[in-house]
């Protein structure tokens, strides 16, 4: 029973697959389960796969890397196998063609479900394209004969879907010859593709030809392989050679037939009848013989109609090719003409001539030349019209190449670089070519061919008439609709092809309706569709190249996506809109991406270099550039910056124009600017000047630019190159702005060589490419009517194109006349003056002056425009003689016109020749006196009436001359140094008194000739670096060009500093067309851009809204319409009058996607508070926090408040916790904004303690400002932060008391409790056991849990009310613990009282700083900003009385006692304090140094000896600190291992732990509330990249290591722990400590700490001191020397071969023949010792008895080496040991306070060593006397039997009996060596006794037992 029903249930299974694999491919396919189906698939599956396995075909797909197409065409092939087996058994056709169903429907909806099959393979491999198109409309085909039922489509074409409703308009085109060689391979690629659908159709169109062909073949020798097409695309017959097929008479009706085939092929595959392709087209045409293709098509209704017409159409063709190579047959041409003209790169000669690049009036003039030698039937004409500058020339091939051979001569070379060359003396750039073509068509050469067409081969026939067209078809010659044709279509098909020019412009003039044209070929890419293309570049028409040769079926059969081209005159056309607060504004790219009318002020040295004028501008609402050449170096360019800032309104945003050609400005320009848009200066745009960088390089700089937060970035191209590679570095960076400024060759100042039109008309369709370009124009615009044409792109019309419109304009000469410009005076009056000229004469500057104005060569040998004073006149004959010469030449020319160039400069120019003589003749430098050249300078660089220098670096290099001349003469007088006359340049501030008394301290300076070394230092000083150039000429040498040309264009801003203020001399930039607009002096910059800007809307007005202001549209703001986006599927929205509401799951948007749907499309405020990425805030641009405050959060609900269907709230519900699942209903955050006041009020919530804590921010919403709508209110803000900060820490009913800076805070007293301390080792995850109460009596608590104790006090010292920091980007920067010497570690129930004091407020990169709380917000500067600094102990050591001198002379330097001066070589201990208050960041307001000096006395302590007290305003340094800092030494520094320390932390994982995923449980144990750990609106506002754990948890997390690791698990040993926060740590995140020893201090470990975090990023590093097991330190005695030792000291470390270079060598001799000896020899009789005789008498002795007066050498020797005798021994062990203990001092290993010994000699290396008693020199002669003393008491052994006990026994004895003491005190070595000690009585006894045991050979052991027995 259960067999059955198995059997029943797969018999109602109605498809199974069918499985194919075939290499790396397996397809599945569902076919019926019908037996015969089933059967047919199995046997066709495997013949199929047979088939494959031998052609390999799919295999060869299957390796490559697109297994996707691969798959496609394995499917296409089987469905095209299937198809073709269809017919081959007739038993079997039902079956097959049910397969071949089933198969075309599992293709269909596998890969045709959304997209054509033409777009499926459009990007497949050439073979493959083939393969899917080939099979697909095979098996189609095979269906529709089959009668198949519902067969499956794919999605039908967009294109015609629009045509159809009106939403698009097309037109066809069809091309003409010139094609003549391929087109008979795109038929044949046809025919291969869509046989079924094109065989029958060719075969009926042969049936036309061949008889044709096969009746004039009798007459003419042109058809002599036929025209049986069919016979040779099916293979039946050889396809004829190229040549043949190219001819006239057989190409002529075949490629009509290639274009009737493919207008068949769009009908099969859209299933279009004939007629109905025709309803969708608005019109057609066709190039030369396509118009009867056009007609045939127009003409057609049905498939049938349109094969009549067709063949209608290749009578006419063929006839008309026939007659007209009849009318003019092929002539022969000599080979050397031919061969010409292939080397030219012409091509093969023939009657047609193409010439493109050549416009018809510059064209004709060579016509007519050639034609003047040509006879009358051979003469030249321009037939074919195909573009502006795109034309054909026909006529004999002889008479054409005569052409070609005078237009090469006017020709540019290939390659050429004309870019030096002014733009109306370059040659022109054309192509010219000859075509395919053996028949001058559209010329009198066929005049008579149309007659014989009509009356003898048509035989008067009318082919078509006019009614008959149902779509226009528009005349080649004059765009007529044919269907108005009074007269013969037929004639007029012949006049358009054979006689008539062709106008292709006219042709295709279509409606402004249009939209797209349809090429229907032949030639593809090279046919008439780019051809018109171009022509169409404006106007809205999109042109789709048809064919296999074309690939623009895929676009043509999109079903989903319609392309649509730019029509300029819509889309950039300018337009009025009327913001809310009334203001009509210009809108233009340049207007909505600035929100400021599209004028502008281009970076313009020295312009816009100075602040005033740049803020004037802004402050007027323009765009304007500082000008980045006038600053070289980052702080003046920083305060420039803040100058500017300073005087602008807010919201206003800054542009600098940087010079890319000079790298060293460049280099630190743009890394600076977005440095200070990251710190908040209101930075808008970056613009380069001076070059285009490379793609690679631009996409760099974009990159930094957009991570920065810079809006745009601008260009500034000097050529078509140039535009072009703006346009590639715009498409590399999509969505970015990109403003191309062009000027061209008429710009003032510097320029290029171009025209200002030409470069903009064959760039601006690829400008307009890219939606992100933004075009500014420049140059010679003076007034609105300047501006207009090029506003609303009529400048372009006369050029016959359409109009070209710009987005924005720069003035850059026009505006230094304005009010605001520096310019002086009496150049703005020559400004006036200047008269100018139209565009058309500019170029006349380069030559002589024009309008006012010359061309000259600027120092960067660049062309710059300058006004036309004498001094520019003379810089141009400079120019046209001396500078044109090499170098080397130039000194000999100016040699020979010495006087002549001098008298030049002093008459003429601003930079006169510097030598002169008092009385004021010209001189040679070197003939100058030292006074002389002094006078001169100040003649020259001060401006005397004004009390000025030209500049402060100039009056320095007066300075610097004066010091060197002191130099010179300052000893001449007397030895002996002097004081300097000049004491501070501050003196030359007024410098003649200075300078009158310098002259009389050194009179023989104004007598005195300059020395050649002088002269060249004077040289050398004026070309300094850095130091503004000197405003005179020194030398005529090779380097004149650079003297005269370097910094010739600030005099034009400072006339006053011009030695005799005289405006001719001074260089002035300006245009030679703007200069015409220049006629007022100082109007206003608001007015003049006011005006223009208002004439400008007035015009606008009138021509785009008829005058009628009121029908201009409204906005909130101007700025970048954003486009519609719709809100993901996850989000789930509701909607009502009311409100909308969001609300979130788990699976959330992309955070852009989100935002850009939650802003949506509309400028109003709602879109500005969530769409903009920047806001204002008081002066400065802040990214905009609303943003991240909105970003999608699980479960999280956003409700959206309307009134009257404006937004006018959002409250956002639930996801205030970063971790777990919050309060739904919690608000945590609410927007509010007010219509009538345009306030927007934010509250964020964050719950402490189940209250909610309110934080309310505020935002003014300014529709006047589009470029920054949203402002901060700043009033309050900083005060309501800090309420809602001291109300999470202290209370939520507590209030925000009064602070100061310099209270002292105090928190609670806390008694520390045991469970407190557990929790929180609990929550940092600290395990040691004492902090354990189940394994402590009393447990202690880790140094971290400080923090918990002091937090309340520690975290009052963000609180003052005078330090206003924004409190929200509160973060901790670092932590650091120090063990007070003596404390021990805090222990449960210890009461602590914590008190903080701020130290330090500084403005930190990060922000606000205030140690040591280690807290930091941020702030700009403030008044508040101080600190405190206790310094380290500096000991300063000096060495002479010179040093001692220049202390003494130090202000802040106090001795006590004056009775006890110091003396050299006495350290002295500095310990002061510094303290500071800030004026920026690298200046103090004021600066003041207090603290001790100290002298340490013989215990050690440090004792007071002086004091330090320095006080300064505005300073610039701490010179106090300096002094310490060169000349002292730093004590308590940490002494490095070698090579970097070692690695502690070595087990892989043992030091790595995870932080916590909820930040709660710290802040609870810690008390740090801040929000910005918990709640991720808080963090986001912020600006954070999550909820960031505690700084404080990661330091407390990372800590134990050190315990553990370091501190062996004594944490009581961690003496101090420092680190500082790096990087950011986010819930979950795995960290790694890594910890390394790195050094030594004071014989504690100090230790590198290091955590990272997954991906190897520091997010802590600092360093910790741990102490070691308390160490004692033990100096041996004799008897550990050994041979050697010492010398590895010696040789490694300094301070260990100044101590051992004390070491005495094996034998040493003393020798008294000089005085020195003498002085040895008498030290050594000097030498004695105390003994006592026999009778007990104590006598002094001689130590070294045999050395005398006479002695004159004597020798220490040792049988075992010196080092063996005692007084060697001796001094040998405690140098070695000393040197030892110095070197581990030196490493930090000795501890402080630490314990010694000594054992008997080792007594004296421990007080030398760390007592510090004897110096080592006192140390080496002590010892070594000691060492005398004791060699000289040494005795030999007593007896072999003399031991330890026996010694014993006769000390003891000779005690007793004498009552005297004696004592044994040091054992050194048993049996050999021992020291005793007493009374003098007892110890000449015990010599006494031991002299009589050796002398009488007592043996103890004998006498002990003859004595006992």
């Amino acid at each position: 029973m259960a067999t059955t029903n198995t059997i029943d249930s797969c018999s109602s299974i109605s498809m199974r697959p069918v499985i194919i694999s075939l290499g790396k491919l397996r397809l599945s396919i569902p076919v019926s389960t019908k037996s015969d189906e089933w059967i047919s698939a199995e046997v066709l599956r495997d013949e199929f796969i047979h088939q494959q396995s031998l052609v390999d075909a799919v295999d060869t797909t299957a390796d490559l890397e697109n297994q996707a197409e691969a798959t496609v065409e394995l499917a296409a092939r089987f469905l095209g196998f299937v198809a073709s087996r269809v017919l081959d058994n007739t038993e079997c056709k039902a079956a097959r063609t049910s397969l071949l169903f089933n198969v075309f429907k599992h293709f269909t909806s596998s890969y045709l479900s959304s997209e054509d099959v033409h777009s499926l393979a459009s990007s497949y491999d050439t073979g493959v394209r083939k393969v899917v198109l080939s099979s697909y409309f095979s098996a189609l085909s095979v269906l529709q004969e089959q009668k198949a039922a519902n067969i499956p489509t794919g999605p039908k074409s967009a294109l015609f879907a629009a045509a159809a409703s009106g939403d698009a308009s097309i037109y066809a085109l069809f091309g003409g010859q010139g094609t003549n060689e391929v087109y008979i391979d795109e038929l044949q690629s046809l025919f291969d593709i869509y046989r079924p659908f094109v065989a029958s159709f060719i075969s009926s169109m042969s049936e036309v030809l061949v008889p044709l062909a096969e009746e004039k073949q009798q007459f003419s020798p042109f058809y002599t392989h036929g025209l049986d097409v069919y016979s040779w695309l099916s293979g039946a017959t050889y396809r004829p050679s190229t040549s043949y097929l190219a001819s006239v008479p057989v190409s002529f009706p075949l490629i009509g037939l290639t274009q009737l085939v493919q207008y068949l092929i769009v009908c099969k595959a859209t299933g279009l009848t004939p007629g109905e392709l025709s309803d969708r087209l608005a019109g057609a045409t066709g190039h030369s013989q396509g118009i009867v293709s056009a007609v045939a098509a127009a003409a057609s209704t049905s498939f049938e109609s349109f094969a009549a017409n067709s063949k209608k159409a290749l009578r006419w063709l063929f006839f008309c090719g026939y007659r007209g190579q009849e009318a003019f047959p092929v002539v022969s041409l000599e080979p050397s003409l031919v061969q010409d003209s292939i080397d030219g790169g012409e091509g093969t000669p023939s009657p047609m001539l193409s010439i493109t690049g050549l416009s018809l009036p510059e064209l004709e003039p060579h016509l007519a030349k050639t034609n003047k030698h040509l006879p009358e039937n051979s003469r030249l004409q321009v037939t074919l019209h195909n573009g502006p500058r795109a034309l054909v020339v026909t006529g004999p091939a002889r008479a054409l190449h005569g052409l070609v051979v005078n237009l090469r001569k006017i020709r540019a070379p290939s390659g050429a670089d004309q870019s030096k060359i002014p733009f109306s003396q370059r040659k022109p750039v054309f192509s010219l070519r000859f075509l395919v073509v053996g028949v001058p068509f559209h010329s009198v050469y066929l005049a008579k061919a149309t007659d014989k067409v009509i009356e003898e081969d048509l035989e008067g026939d009318e082919l078509w008439k006019p009614e008959e067209l149902r779509i226009p078809v528009f005349n080649t010659e004059d765009g007529a609709d044919m269907r108005s044709l009074k007269k013969s279509i037929t004639r007029s098909l012949c006049s358009q092809v054979l006689t008539s020019p062709i106008h292709w412009t006219k042709a295709t003039n279509f409606p402004k309706s249009a939209t797209h044209a349809l090429d229907f070929g032949p030639g593809g890419i090279s046919g008439i569709g780019p051809l018109t293309a171009r022509n169409f570049d404006g106007k809205g028409v999109r042109v789709i190249v048809i064919g296999e040769r074309g690939k623009g079926d895929a676009e043509l059969y999109n079903p989903t996506s319609l392309v649509r081209e730019d029509n300029w005159v819509e889309k950039y056309s300018p337009r009025l809109v009327k913001s809310k607060d009334g203001t009509i504004h210009l809108d233009t790219p340049f207007s909505r991406l600035l929100g400021k009318p599209p004028i502008m002020v281009p970076g313009m040295t020295p312009s816009t270099v100075k602040a005033g004028f740049v803020s004037a501008v802004l402050d007027a609402g323009y765009h304007v550039e500082l000008a980045g050449g006038g600053h070289y170096n980052a702080s003046a360019l920083r305060a420039k910056v803040a100058e500017i800032q300073s005087k602008i309104p807010p919201g206003a945003g800054i542009t600098l124009n940087s010079i890319y050609i000079n790298p060293a400005q460049f280099g630190f320009q743009f890394p600076l600017w977005q440095e200070l848009r990251k710190e908040g200066y209101p930075i808008e745009g970056f613009c380069i000047g001076a070059g285009i960088p490379s793609t690679e390089k631009a996409a760099e700089i974009v990159e930094g630019l957009k991570s920065a937060g810079i809006k745009h970035l601008a260009l500034k191209p000097g050529s078509v190159d140039g535009i072009r590679q703006v346009i590639n570095i715009a498409a590399a960076n999509p969505g970015f702005p990109i403003i191309c400024q062009w000027t061209g060759g008429r710009a003032g100042g510097h320029h290029s060589f171009e025209d200002f039109h030409q470069p903009i008309l064959a760039t601006y369709r690829a400008i307009r490419k890219q939606e992100n370009v933004i075009l500014v124009g420049g140059s010679g615009f003076g007034d609105a009517e300047d501006v207009w044409p090029y506003l609303n792109g009529d400048w372009s019309l006369k050029y016959g194109v359409q109009p070209m419109p710009y987005d924005g304009f720069l003035f850059g000469s026009r505006v230094m006349v304005a009010k605001e410009a520096h310019t002086s005076s009496s150049v703005k009056d020559l400004l006036v003056a200047s008269p100018g000229v139209d565009d058309g004469q500019w170029e006349g500057t380069y030559s002589k002056a024009t309008g006012g104005v010359l061309t000259v060569r600027s120092e960067l040998g660049e062309p710059i425009h300058k006004v036309a004073t004498r001094g520019v006149k003379l810089w141009k004959e400079f120019d046209d003689t001396i500078f044109k010469l090499p170098k080397e030449k130039r000194a000999a020319w100016l040699n020979e016109h010495h006087d002549e160039v001098i008298q030049k400069l002093n008459r003429d120019f601003s930079k006169p020749w510097f030598g002169a003589k008092k009385d004021g003749s010209p001189a040679e430098l070197r003939d100058m006196t030292y006074e002389e050249t002094v006078l001169r300078m100040v003649r020259l660089m001060y401006v005397a009436h004004e009390k000025r220098w030209v500049d402060i670096t100039l009056r320095n290099l007066t300075g610097d001359w004066l010091r060197r001349i002191e130099e010179r003469f300052a000893s001449v007088n007397g030895s002996g140094a002097k004081p300097s006359i000049l004491q501070s340049y501050n003196s030359l501030n007024d410098p003649l008194p200075t300078i009158e008394n310098f002259f009389k301290a050194y009179p023989l300076a104004t007598n005195q000739l300059l020395s050649a070394d002088d002269t060249g230092y004077f040289l050398a000083i004026s070309q300094r670096r850095g130091q503004k150039p000197v405003p005179f000429i020194p030398v005529l040498d090779a380097t004149f060009e650079v003297w005269f040309k370097k910094d010739s264009l600030w005099a034009s801003e400072d006339i006053e500093a011009v030695f005799d203020q005289d405006p001719q001399r001074v260089c002035i930039l300006q245009g030679p067309v703007a200069v015409k607009g220049s006629v007022k002096k100082d109007e206003p910059i608001k007015e003049l851009f006011g005006n223009i800007n208002a004439a400008l809307i007035k015009k606008v007005t009138e021509r785009f809204y008829n005058g009628d202001a009121s029908s201009i549209p409204s906005i909130d703001y101007l700025a970048v319409q954003p486009g519609p986006v719709q809100v993901s599927g996850t989000v789930k929205v509701t909607s009502s009058e009311k409100e909308i509401v969001y609300q979130f799951g788990t699976s959330l948007p992309k955070n852009d996607v989100w935002l850009k749907a939650f802003a949506g499309s509309k400028l109003n405020w709602l879109g500005a508070f969530i769409g903009l990425k920047s806001f204002v805030q008081g002066a400065s641009y802040i990214s905009n926090p609303i943003r991240r405050v909105f970003f999608p959060r699980a479960h999280e609900k956003i409700v959206v408040g309307l009134t009257n269907g404006k937004p006018t709230s959002i409250t956002a519900y639930g996801g205030a916790r970063s971790y777990g699942i919050h309060d739904t209903e919690f608000k945590a955050a609410e927007v509010v904004f007010n219509p009538s006041t345009n306030l927007i009020d934010v509250t964020i919530y964050e719950e402490r303690r189940g209250v909610s804590v309110p934080l309310l921010m505020q935002f003014e919403y300014k529709p006047s400002m589009g470029s920054a709508p949203i402002h901060e209110i700043i009033a309050g803000r900083n005060t309501r932060i800090k309420e809602f900060y001291w109300k999470l820490w202290y209370g939520d009913d507590e209030k925000l008391p009064e602070l100061s800076i310099h209270d002292t805070f105090t928190g609670p007293e806390v008694t520390l409790d045991e469970a407190d301390i557990e929790k929180f080792c609990s929550v940092v995850g600290n395990e040691d056991e004492s902090f354990k109460s189940v394994r402590s009596e009393k447990i202690s608590a880790p140094m971290d849990f400080a923090i918990v104790a002091g937090w309340q006090a520690i975290i009052k010292s963000i609180f003052p009310g005078s330090v206003d920091g924004d409190l929200l980007k509160l973060v901790h920067l670092s932590n650091s613990f120090r063990m007070v010497n003596g404390a021990k570690p805090f222990q449960a129930g210890d009461v602590c009282r914590s008190e903080a004091k701020i130290v330090s407020v500084v403005n930190s990169q990060p922000g606000k700083s205030f140690p040591p709380s280690s807290t930091a917000v941020s702030s700009p500067i403030s008044k508040t900003t101080f600190e405190i600094t206790e310094e380290p102990d500096y000991v300063v050591t000096l060495d002479s009385e010179a040093e001692i001198g220049v202390l003494q002379s130090k202000e802040w330097y106090d001795w006590e006692d004056e009775t006890k001066p110091l003396v050299p070589g006495v350290p002295l201990t500095f310990r002061v304090q510094s303290s500071v208050s800030f004026r920026d960041r690298i200046s103090f307001r004021e600066l003041t140094v207090t603290g001790d000096i100290f002298v340490r006395d013989q215990l050690k302590n440090l004792k007071k000896v002086g004091s330090v007290e320095f006080q300064a305003d505005d300073a610039h340094g701490n010179p106090v600190v300096a002094y310490l800092q060169r000349h002292g030494v730093v004590q308590g520094q940490t002494v490095p291992l070698a090579n970097e320390g070692y690695k502690l932390t070595t087990t892989e994982g043992s030091t790595s732990f995870f932080s916590p995923l909820t930040n709660e449980p710290y802040s609870m144990i810690s008390g740090d509330f801040n929000p910005i750990h918990i709640n991720p609106y808080f963090s986001c506002y912020a600006g954070l990249p999550g909820t960031i754990t505690h700084g404080l948890w990661s330091s407390a997390a990372t800590r134990k290591y050190v315990e553990n690791v370091v501190a062996k698990g004594h944490p009581e040993r961690v003496l101090a722990y420092d680190v500082s926060f790096v990087g950011m740590v986010l819930p979950g995140e795995e960290l790694t400590v890594n910890i390394r020893h790195i050094g030594m201090r004071d014989g504690n470990i100090v230790v590198k700490i290091e955590t990272v975090n997954a991906l190897g990023e520091k997010v802590i590093e600092g360093t910790a001191e741990v102490s070691q097991p308390t160490t004692a330190y033990v100096f041996t005695g004799q008897g550990s020397q050994e041979p050697g030792m010492g010398m590895d000291l010696y040789n490694s470390f300094a301070c260990g071969s100044r101590c051992l270079g004390w070491i005495t060598p094996r034998r040493r001799r003393s020798t008294s023949v000089v005085s020195k000896g003498q002085a040895i020899r008498q030290r050594y009789m000097d030498m004695s010792y105390d003994a006592m005789d026999k009778d007990g008498n104590v006598k002094t002795l001689p130590l070294f008895a045999d050395i005398d007066i006479r002695t004159h050498k004597y020798t220490f020797s040792h049988p075992n080496g010196l080092l063996f005798a005692t007084q060697f021994a001796q001094i040998a062990l405690v140098v070695t040991e000393k040197a030892a203990f110095e070197d581990m001092r030196s490493k930090g290993f000795v501890q402080n306070d630490c314990a010694f010994a000594g054992h008997s000699l080792g007594e004296y290396s421990a007080l030398a060593s760390i007592a510090d008693v004897l110096a080592i020199s006192a140390l080496v002669d002590v010892v070594f006397y000691r060492g005398i003393t004791m060699q000289r008491a040494v005795r030999a052994r007593i007896s072999k039997t003399f031991d330890d006990a026996a010694l014993r026994e006769v000390v003891d004895s000779i005690s007793m009996l004498t009552g005297s003491l004696l004592e044994i005190v040091n054992f050194n070595v048993e049996g050999q060596q021992y020291v005793c000690a007493g009374e003098l009585v007892a110890l000449q006894t015990l010599t006494n006794v031991l002299n009589y045991l050796k002398v009488k050979k007592i043996d103890i052991a004998k006498f002990n037992g003859d004595v006992y027995r």
